[in-house]
């Protein structure tokens, strides 16, 4: 746990650029050879902190599962996306993709995929206890780019314009209710 604080740390604090164990291990004021104990290298903490931050994520999600309830609507989905979900992706995710580097480490990209794989299917079960006649084909595919509009909208404006902004996370809000309204109706784009 010790190791993994500490690499949050440095990176959040100097990037993935000049990280590497022997600066966890200084950092951390333990021998290198601790580290090895636990992680075979510097990319293996690294999975191991994106999968820990996917599993966080994962936890919310059935979180805002247990609180929508039986009978979900809509506004309630998309309150619980801005007042929840955008939070928790500002804090955990912002500085993930981009700073950290992981997308270049093939077990990152296996975790995001499956992590994806698993929200689109909650997102797409949600739709349909809304409404959502969609055959379930096409609605998981509108539920994958919802779930990619909304993770990454703010971390891309953010390298594009230098800061979040209230307004694009309304604009990004806007879009992802407009898609998921489109899934309650018999419109299905061919």
């Amino acid at each position: 746990e010790h190791i993994l604080a500490t690499t949050e740390t440095l990176i959040a604090r100097e990037g993935v650029l000049d990280l590497s164990t022997n600066r966890i291990a200084r950092e951390a004021k333990i021998s290198v050879g601790s580290i090895y104990v636990y992680f075979p290298n510097k990319q293996a903490i690294i999975v191991e902190l994106y999968r820990r931050t996917l599993d966080l994520f994962w936890e919310e999600l059935q979180s805002i599962s247990e609180d929508l309830g039986p009978e979900p609507t809509l506004a309630a989905l998309t309150a619980a996306a801005r007042d929840r979900i955008t939070p928790f992706d500002r804090r955990e995710f912002s500085q993930f993709t981009v700073a950290w580097g992981g997308m270049s480490i093939p077990e990152v990209t296996l975790a995001i995929r499956v992590h994806g794989v698993r929200v689109t299917g909650w997102l797409a079960d949600i739709m349909q206890k809304i409404g959502s006649k969609w055959p379930r084909p096409r609605l998981e595919r509108l539920c994958a780019l919802v779930f990619t509009s909304h993770s990454t909208a703010l971390s891309e404006a953010a390298a594009i314009l230098g800061d979040f902004g209230s307004d694009i996370e309304g604009w990004r809000d806007h879009a992802v209710e407009s898609l998921l309204a489109l899934a309650l109706t018999d419109d299905t784009p061919e």
